[in-house]
């Protein structure tokens, strides 16, 4: 991952807990890779087919990263949920590496929260050449 990626991805994951979510699993293009709650904070794959209701712990920035450096992927999404909350779904973010000028491609939400608006900020960051 290119540096100035590096740096949106943990921008938005900032900005997102800032604003109240939780980084809650990452989608590779086939499975999805949550966080198990045990000693060792571990990251496991889930079958696209049965993916679970909930998750056991949110994913810290060293869990994303690390999912990001040792997974092949493709069209990965990053999957949001609210903070305290062990539920997710509706929230993601499309992270597609590679132009070296950003990697945010496209996001999904339900209508009317305050999910965009945190992805719309960075960006203007971005162009604005204000994101550090």
């Amino acid at each position: 991952m290119k540096m100035v990626e590096a740096l949106i991805l943990k921008t938005l994951m900032k900005d997102m807990r800032a604003a109240g979510y939780q980084p809650a699993a990452v989608w590779t293009g086939e499975d999805y890779v949550v966080g198990i709650a045990d000693r060792e904070q571990t990251l496991v794959e889930v079958s696209a087919t049965d993916p679970p209701d909930q998750i056991e712990r949110p994913l810290t920035d060293e869990d994303v990263f690390s999912v990001f450096a040792d997974y092949d992927m493709h069209a990965p999404t990053l999957h949001f949920t609210h903070q305290g909350k062990l539920t997710w779904g509706t929230r993601g973010v499309m992270l597609v590496e590679g132009n070296g000028e950003d990697i945010i491609s496209d996001y999904h939400v339900a209508e009317g929260e305050q999910f965009g608006a945190v992805i719309d900020a960075i960006y203007e960051r971005i162009e604005q050449g204000t994101l550090v």
